[in-house]
């Protein structure tokens, strides 16, 4: 259903991909003539979605801006299950004795720590 919207004859303008993973509809986008800005927290997807940009001459078409978004300036941890879909992460945000119990909660089913950049306050 994305494609096919992207793909429409004169569809060509801008997609803004907030938590753009690991690019897929940036680089969707851009193929179709889409200017594009991505926006993705987590390390590991930032080099992916560059990787992919830089293999597919995308240089012009989509800017990444490497941080997440809030309402306010903070730190959060992200969490995801090595080897299991890479890339896909749940944030952890809260300085709260529940936000250390959430994070106690998500490392006891296998979730990892990855590495998060604080948020740009918008």
């Amino acid at each position: 259903m994305v494609l096919d919207v992207l793909r429409k004859p004169n569809a060509n303008g801008r997609l803004l991909d907030i938590g753009a993973n690991l690019g897929w509809f940036s680089l969707a986008a851009a193929s179709c003539g889409f200017d594009v800005v991505a926006i993705e927290p987590f390390a590991m997807n930032q080099a992916l979605v560059e990787a992919s940009t830089c293999a597919n001459g995308f240089h012009n078409e989509i800017k990444l801006i490497k941080s997440g978004l809030d309402t306010v300036a903070r730190t959060c941890s992200l969490y995801q299950i090595p080897h299991v879909n890479i890339g896909d992460t749940h944030s952890v945000c809260s300085t709260s004795v529940d936000g250390e119990e959430m994070k106690r909660n998500f490392e006891s089913k296998g979730y990892k720590k990855g590495h998060l950049e604080p948020l740009a306050a918008s």
